[in-house]
C-alpha cells in the first residue's frame, strides 16, 4: 500500500507537471486541460498520501497488537549525516508538496469560474446558454460575476450546489431545457448594479439617429427616439421611476 501511494504521488505529480508547462505555453484555453491539470492531477497525489499515511496507520497498529512499543523519534540529531540528508529530504518534499496543493488550489478555483468551464465543461448541459451568452451584450462579462459575484458566503453556496449539479450532469438527471429564470440568483443590487450604476441613471433621453435612403439623391431619414432610462435617485431626475 505504500509502494502504491508512492506511485500515486508521483504519477499525480508528473502529470501536473506536464501538463502545467502545457498550459503555461499555450495560447489557447482549454477547460478540459485545466480541470485534468488543477484538479486531477493534484486529486491523484492527494489519494497518494492518503494510502501512504493509511499505510503508516496500519503498521503501527499491527505493531501495537503484537504487544511492541512504538515511538516516533522526533528529536534532531546533525552529528548523524544520514539521519540529516532524510530530514533535508522531507523538509523539501514537503515545501514542495504545500507550494504544488496551494499552486493547483488556486488554479482549480479559477479554473471552474471560467466561462470555459461554465459553457465547454458542461457542454452537453449548458451548450444552448454558451451559444446565447457569446451573441449577447455580457459576451465579455464572466458567468461567475452574476451568477457567483464577489464574497465568500455565496461562493461557498455555488460550490456546494455546483455538487448537486455535477451529480445531475453525471447521472443524466438534469432538466431538459435547463429551467428559467434562475431563482437563486444574488438580488441585482449585487450584481447587475456593480456595472449598472443607478448614479448613472438620468432618466429619458433623446435619441436622434439620421440615415440616407437607396434612391437617387440618397435623401435623409431621421429618427427621433424618447428613450427611457430610468432610474432610483430623485436628485438626479427629480422623481423615482424605474427603467420601464
Amino acid at each position: 500500500m505504500a509502494a502504491l501511494g508512492g506511485a500515486l504521488f508521483l504519477a499525480g505529480g508528473f502529470l501536473f507537471l506536464i501538463l502545467m508547462l502545457i498550459d503555461i505555453s499555450s495560447h489557447s484555453e482549454n477547460p478540459y486541460r485545466s480541470l485534468v491539470t488543477f484538479v486531477a492531477a493534484p486529486g491523484i497525489m492527494l489519494l497518494g498520501v492518503l494510502f501512504f499515511l493509511m499505510s503508516v496507520w496500519i503498521q503501527v497498529h499491527r505493531a501495537r497488537k503484537r504487544g511492541e512499543e512504538v515511538r516516533f523519534n522526533l528529536s534532531i540529531d546533525p552529528s548523524d549525516p544520514k539521519y540529516m540528508r532524510n530530514l533535508w529530504v522531507f523538509l523539501g518534499l514537503s515545501a514542495g508538496l504545500i507550494l504544488l496543493v496551494s499552486y493547483a488550489g488556486t488554479e482549480a478555483y479559477d479554473a471552474t469560474e471560467s466561462v470555459g468551464f461554465c459553457g465547454e465543461t458542461c457542454h452537453e448541459v449548458m451548450e444552448p446558454q454558451y451559444v446565447t451568452y457569446h451573441n449577447s451584450p455580457h459576451a465579455r462579462v464572466r458567468c461567475a460575476d452574476c451568477h457567483i459575484g464577489p464574497g465568500a458566503s455565496f461562493w461557498v453556496k455555488s460550490k456546494i450546489d455546483g455538487l448537486r449539479q455535477v451529480w445531475a450532469s453525471a447521472f443524466d438527471t438534469y432538466s431538459r431545457p435547463i429551467e428559467t429564470p434562475v431563482k437563486s440568483l444574488r438580488p441585482a443590487q449585487q450584481t447587475c448594479e456593480q456595472c449598472h450604476w443607478p448614479q448613472q441613471f438620468y432618466g429619458d433621453k433623446l435619441i436622434t439617429r439620421t440615415y440616407y435612403r437607396t434612391d437617387e439623391e440618397n435623401s435623409p431619414w431621421t429618427i427621433s427616439l424618447r428613450v427611457k432610462v430610468g432610474g432610483g435617485h430623485p436628485e438626479v431626475t427629480g422623481r423615482v421611476e424605474g427603467i420601464h
